[in-house]
């Protein structure tokens, strides 16, 4: 059932970017008149599992070179591309390397691996979710892949699948570990429990929600494709 979680304690956007988050660090005084701009970030809520932002880099955002995020309080980064473009990174030595970046891309950062510096040089804004997957216990609830997912990343604690649902195309019961969702594609979907209890929830393009763990199965009960990013914590 989608008992979805969209709001916890939230931490100021300057402090989440700048303590978290690839290509998100806010300095402490405003840019100079002319000088690239950071990206912006907006909170969008953290529980005891993860901290989540979106960050929007507009055309020629740059954010600076830095050592990596602490390993000690978390497990890597997680970021889903919502809207695509062109990132430039600079690498030490003078290196530049241009990544074009689509919608749907998924790549992680782990922890205490320096980030170079990166500016969005295409002539769009960038827009990304980026997920902390912050040290806590295993969820131990993790039960392999559900059938018709596609499964995009994958390392000790965390398993990342697409699953993109036709109208009227439904998924076999599956029992689910807690996860967060980042929406490619929205729409409404009706879920069923083991007990054929229904429940339905329509998720908005480019929203991302936290799920608890949970047995059910899904169907897309609207006019169009959905497709979801879905980060099955281990």
């Amino acid at each position: 059932m989608f008992q979805t979680r969209t709001r916890a304690t939230i931490l100021t956007a300057a402090a989440l970017a700048a303590c978290w988050l690839p290509g998100a660090q806010t300095p402490a005084k405003p840019a100079p008149s002319g000088a690239a701009k950071p990206p912006l970030t907006r909170p969008l809520f953290e529980n005891e599992r993860v901290r989540v932002i979106e960050a929007l880099w507009e055309p020629g955002a740059s954010a600076a070179a830095f050592k990596g995020f602490p390993s000690s309080e978390i497990l890597g980064v997680v970021a889903v591309v919502l809207k695509g473009g062109a990132v430039e990174h600079l690498y030490a030595g003078g290196k530049k390397v241009r990544k074009e970046r689509r919608p749907g891309d998924v790549f992680f950062q782990p922890p205490d691996r320096a980030v170079e510096a990166r500016q969005n040089v295409g002539g769009t804004r960038l827009d990304m979710i980026q997920v902390a997957l912050k040290k806590a216990p295993p969820t131990q609830q993790y039960a392999g892949p559900a059938a018709g997912a596609r499964k995009l990343f994958e390392n000790a604690r965390v398993v990342v699948f697409e699953l993109a649902l036709a109208p009227g195309a439904k998924t076999v019961m599956h029992k689910y570990g807690p996860r967060a969702w980042v929406i490619l594609e929205g729409g409404d979907l009706r879920s069923w429990d083991k007990a054929g209890k229904p429940q339905e929830a329509r998720f908005a393009s480019s929203q991302a929600v936290f799920l608890p763990a949970q047995e059910h199965t899904m169907e897309n009960i609207g006019k169009t494709k959905e497709r979801i990013i879905s980060l099955e914590l281990k």
